[in-house]
């Protein structure tokens, strides 16, 4: 697995709404796959109470090999 960086974190709600989160990580080498759900997981544990949970998550990212 190529190491790369979060540029940016999408989430999105159950009723389709887009929450959009500047982001700048150190670089990572998990499989994205991991550390999507992680961040997901996180959020919802946040906002267990809400309405209109969390339940996707989209992530822009940016390899330390195109710098």
């Amino acid at each position: 697995m190529q190491p790369y960086k979060i540029t940016h974190i999408t989430l999105i709600t159950y009723s389709g709404k887009r929450v959009a989160l500047d982001a700048e990580t150190e670089f990572i080498t998990e499989p994205v796959r991991k550390v999507k759900d992680r961040i997901l997981d996180s959020f919802v544990k946040k906002c267990k109470d809400s309405k209109d949970p969390f339940v996707g998550i989209e992530l822009k990212t940016t390899s330390l090999f195109n710098q």
